[in-house]
């Protein structure tokens, strides 16, 4: 798949975002609560209205710049066990 888009409004922790993360496939997000505690917007994918979520999905087509630099990050992207309990030990501490 070249993107994950996640139209749905309510979501609480959907594991397709860890999975988009792991495969290095951006995500396109719509802005539901907790969105943006997974998805980094011009980061690693884009979290917008659904209204926006065309455009976000029309960029990635396009190739624009914007849409390289989240395709780049993703591909860059490295799951490690160890960086994640790094981050559950500054978490908690």
């Amino acid at each position: 798949a070249d993107a994950l888009v996640i139209p749905s409004l309510y979501e609480a922790c959907p594991r397709v975002v860890a999975e988009a993360h792991i495969l290095k496939v951006p995500v396109i997000s719509a802005d539901y609560s907790s969105a943006p505690e997974f998805v980094h917007h011009g980061i690693d994918g884009f979290v917008g209205g659904i209204d926006e979520q065309g455009r976000f999905i029309a960029d990635m087509i396009k190739g624009t710049e914007e849409s390289k630099a989240v395709i780049q990050n993703c591909k860059n992207f490295r799951f490690d066990t160890e960086m994640i309990l790094n981050q559950l030990l500054r978490l908690f501490s």
